[in-house]
């Protein structure tokens, strides 16, 4: 795939040649929107309630991709299915590594930042407002 995309630029940038410098703008602008609309559509995110260690839970929007969610935790993610179709998402060795604990759940305690969402099945959704009120 990266070598179609070199193929690609190399001939793009050739038939930009062609073009007036308003021209080339133009077309490079309108690149640049459609591949971040792209990229857009192809992260939607997803609100998350996030607890770190000692502080007051946070509310934010992340993009639905693996990557955005290690981030959140700081590692590999491990899921724990909570009532009512809550998931908690944290880092699976978090207390390997040290971090701080966090929060008790049931009979465990939850080190380092973790967050609370839903799930439709195979994919991470967004916790509902009502969630976020009762979390907060």
């Amino acid at each position: 795939m990266d070598e179609e995309w070199i193929i690609n630029k190399e001939y793009c940038q050739e038939a930009l040649q062609k073009f007036s410098q308003e021209q080339k703008e133009v077309i490079v602008r309108m690149a640049n929107d459609f591949e971040k609309s792209i990229e857009e559509q192809l992260a939607d995110k997803i609100k998350i309630l996030v607890f770190r260690p000692g502080q007051s839970p946070e509310v934010r929007a992340i993009p639905n991709t693996l990557k955005a969610l290690q981030s959140v935790v700081g590692g590999y993610i491990e899921v724990i299915h909570l009532e009512d179709g809550l998931l908690l998402v944290c880092d699976e060795e978090g207390k390997l590594k040290g971090y701080p604990p966090n929060r008790r759940v049931g009979r465990d305690v939850i080190c380092g930042t973790f967050f609370i969402c839903r799930s439709d099945g195979d994919e991470f959704m967004s916790a509902t407002d009502e969630d976020l009120k009762s979390l907060c």
